[in-house]
């Protein structure tokens, strides 16, 4: 992931805000194994006696960057807290959408782009404060 804050004006760009407790997740099949060591040793306490946890922690890292790159997600971050020793882990993906309308036709209705969104990716339309959205 880069550091730009002012991405190339030719490509589109999203910006989030997130939490400093989740971390950027590597999709990348080539370089993911050494960044989520990295990852977890950072996040870990290091020694025999967390040994366990560790291999736990890589280990779900790997299934949520599998499940991320399957999903043709462009970006993704990890979420891992074990408070009281109950291990608490979440992920979010992020993947681009053509959202462009066919010529002609303008710009459709938010609750059409769920729609449209939740049954190209066998999800659900649910209605947040701002209106409805696609869970997928």
């Amino acid at each position: 992931m880069g550091t730009d804050t002012i991405p190339h004006a030719a490509l589109p760009s999203i910006e989030i805000l997130m939490p400093a407790t989740w971390h950027p997740l590597d999709l990348d099949r080539e370089t993911r194994a050494a960044s989520i060591a990295r990852l977890v040793a950072g996040t870990m306490e290091p020694g025999a006696a967390f040994a366990e946890a560790r291999a736990r922690m890589r280990a779900e890292f790997e299934k949520a960057a599998e499940i991320g790159a399957a999903a043709e997600a462009v970006l993704a971050f990890v979420y891992w807290s074990a408070p009281e020793g109950k291990v608490a882990s979440a992920s979010m993906f992020l993947a681009l959408v053509d959202a462009a309308p066919p010529e002609n036709q303008g710009v459709p209705e938010v609750r059409v782009l769920a729609e449209a969104i939740a049954a190209r990716y066998a999800g659900d339309v649910v209605e947040l404060g701002a209106g409805a959205a696609a869970r997928v």
